[in-house]
């Protein structure tokens, strides 16, 4: 352990050190260690002491010695603002004070440095990553009211602002976990959507791994229903490149359909298929390729879709109605060429059938759709012998399916 007690004797290569690091810039000081040699001198040997006391791990000593260099000497040596510095030796004081006016006098000297830090060493440090700091420290010590919350905030977006791309991952993963905090208390949107934004604006994003925090922000964004801003969009599109979900798959899926891009959603859901494991997943995703084939009047691939979705999960009930509408909307592709007019709407009948039985809750819907359907007639079921109730009976045209006589 070093002794505590001061030696004046400088080693000759601690002040050959800063003698030889001179930084020729702008600022406040008129010089750099002290107005007078002996001045200088004193500055040197509280460097040494600061240094000393600090790798000893003493740092309630090391603070001593620090704040006379701050007070002082303050544009002698750069690293007295150094983060790491910084932060080993206030958390340590902090943690080991138990008087809660001590720990507010450290945390105030430990935030005005940070943020005065810049003015002494303008090449070293910013004033915007200051700010970034000071925010993130605040938080990490200090109780904070709602008020003083949107205050940090503030600083936050201040410092991303003025930090632009060179904002540090710690500044970015704190803020959009403030932010996600303020929303879950007052709901804004604003407060994601402007969040989002400058992620979308500052982040490189081809460069840095998407923080797992934008993420959660967006689906609280999703969840919260703040789906419909151009940047929760363009927040789904990076999120969609780097990590591919079958949400992010699916919604993007949704979105190309909202703009009349449908073999983009199409080739979505594809990719969702190709994602997932999970067999109730993929018979969602087939189901909602088998309606984009249906609203292309793609009969067959919708059909073929929905029984894809029927294979992966038996119970899908709405599968069934899809093909049974299929099937009652056939009037033009399956009347003449010597069919019974309008036996197609038995095999659609057939899957409304499947489809109660399958889930009771849909048969008023199925009611209404059963309701219009036109069977073939008394006579037409003469002439082609099919007069007894229960006979099987196929339908042809594209529908290829074995029915009975009703």
């Amino acid at each position: 352990m070093v002794s505590k007690k001061k030696n004046r004797l400088i080693p000759t290569v601690i002040v050959f050190f800063f003698v030889t690091n001179v930084y020729a810039q702008p600022t406040p000081c008129d010089f750099q260690y002290g107005k007078t040699e002996k001045d200088s001198l004193f500055c040197f040997e509280e460097v040494f002491l600061f240094k000393t006391f600090y790798d000893n791990a003493d740092y309630k000593e090391a603070h001593l010695h620090w704040k006379t260099i701050v007070d002082l000497c303050p544009c002698s040596w750069n690293a007295i603002y150094n983060t790491v510095y910084l932060q080993n030796m206030f958390d340590f004081l902090i943690q080991n004070t138990e008087s809660k006016e001590q720990k507010n006098r450290y945390l105030k000297d430990w935030l005005n440095t940070i943020g005065n830090r810049h003015l002494y060493f303008p090449k070293s440090y910013t004033e915007g990553a200051g700010l970034g700091f000071i925010a993130y420290y605040s938080l990490l010590y200090k109780k904070n009211s709602k008020e003083e919350l949107k205050k940090v905030n503030d600083l936050f977006v201040k410092s991303i602002q003025m930090e632009k791309e060179n904002t540090q991952p710690a500044i970015w993963d704190s803020f959009f976990r403030l932010t996600e905090q303020l929303v879950s208390v007052k709901r804004d949107s604003t407060l994601l959507i402007n969040a989002l934004e400058l992620a979308v604006e500052y982040f490189e994003f081809e460069q840095r791994k998407f923080p797992p925090v934008i993420r959660k922000i967006w689906l609280t964004m999703n969840n919260l229903g703040y789906t419909h801003s151009t940047i929760y969009r363009e927040i789904l599109k990076l999120l969609h490149q780097e990590e591919p979900t079958v949400q992010t798959a699916k919604l993007s899926a949704y979105y190309a359909l909202e703009q009349q891009e449908v073999e983009n959603a199409l080739n979505f859901f594809k990719e969702a298929l190709t994602i997932t494991p999970v067999t109730e997943q993929k018979a969602e995703v087939w189901y909602s390729m088998a309606l984009i084939y249906q609203m292309q009047d793609n009969y067959m691939e919708a059909r073929d879709a929905a029984r894809q979705a029927i294979k992966l999960n038996p119970n899908c009930g709405k599968a069934y109605i899809l093909i049974g509408d299929l099937y009652a909307a056939s009037s033009s592709k399956c009347n003449g060429n010597n069919s019974m007019p309008y036996d197609y709407n038995w095999a659609a009948a057939d899957k409304y059938t499947r489809a109660i039985e399958l889930d009771p809750s849909v048969a008023e819907q199925i009611a209404m759709k059963r309701a219009k359907l036109r069977f073939p007639s008394e006579e037409d079921k003469f002439h082609r012998g099919y007069t007894k109730s229960g006979t099987p009976y196929k339908v042809e045209c594209w529908i290829q399916e074995t029915t009975f006589v009703r």
